[in-house]
């Protein structure tokens, strides 16, 4: 094992071990340059073994299961980083032409925006696959909602691509979609199996694709990848992710947060 890759499994353990600490401090600790450590980090961030936000470097997050090894509930996952969600919701919304055919994923932060929908005004065409944002969403007579068939998930949705075929012939204009994390290098992952090859069929079947991710899954990796940074249009996130972590996204993909972007109330 040479220096460098001795280094990075130095890095992880104390990340580990510390669960959050400073680029200054991991400098000190190995006693190597600021530029150096800023290379190491890269590397795991890259591999996904780390998490890096406001010069801080963490652990992953974990899959927060209980004792039987269950998710949390879609209720739940609802109300972590509400705040953020919420403003992601109210800039995608903006995005949103009225006569448009969507698509909306079963994630929280799409129900949010189907929230939103619903006292638009806007005559709207919706393809998804959670049950809660079709129920909610056909509260509003000018919305047409489809929802899509296939395997009942346990987050309130529908899994798998068994229904999506019957929706090839529709002119969809955009799609919105979350996923457990996005990087540089992987693009928006997800865990399930299903909803990956799910929301795939859900950017091929979209003019264009608004990926909706809050500050707390940049340089996260899950099991697969939904969409590379070059299959989506545009990710919209909130106002907490570091300047320097949004300018080396920005020169892969458009980026779009609530400072940069005024959305009439």
């Amino acid at each position: 094992m040479n220096e460098r890759d001795r280094r990075l499994e130095d890095i992880v353990e104390i990340v580990e071990q510390k669960e959050s600490v400073t680029v200054e401090y991991l400098q000190e600790l190995l006693g190597v340059s600021g530029s150096t450590v800023r290379s190491d980090l890269r590397l795991l961030v890259r591999d996904g073994k780390i998490h890096r936000e406001h010069g801080k470097v963490t652990k992953l997050p974990e899959f927060n299961v209980d004792d039987k090894g269950i998710l949390p509930s879609f209720g739940q996952r609802l109300h972590i980083h509400l705040a953020q969600k919420e403003a992601i919701a109210q800039i995608a919304e903006s995005f949103i032409d009225d006569n448009d055919s969507i698509i909306l994923d079963a994630s929280s932060t799409c129900f949010l925006l189907a929230k939103r929908l619903v006292n638009s005004g806007k005559t709207l065409t919706v393809v998804t696959n959670s049950i809660s944002a079709a129920n909610l969403l056909h509260q509003a007579p000018r919305l047409q909602v489809i929802l899509l068939g296939g395997t009942l998930g346990v987050q309130n949705n529908t899994e798998g691509t068994l229904g999506i075929g019957a929706f090839n012939h529709l002119n969809i204009k955009k799609c919105f979609i979350s996923g457990f994390g996005v990087s540089l290098q992987q693009g928006v992952t997800d865990f399930s199996l299903l909803e990956i090859d799910l929301k795939r069929r859900f950017v091929e079947l979209a003019q264009r694709t608004y990926a909706l991710i809050d500050s707390s899954k940049f340089d996260v990796v899950s099991v697969g990848t939904v969409a590379s940074l070059n299959d989506v249009d545009a990710i919209i996130t909130d106002d907490e992710l570091s300047q320097e972590r949004l300018d080396e996204y920005q020169r892969e993909a458009a980026v779009i947060n609530p400072s940069h972007h005024k959305v009439q109330n």
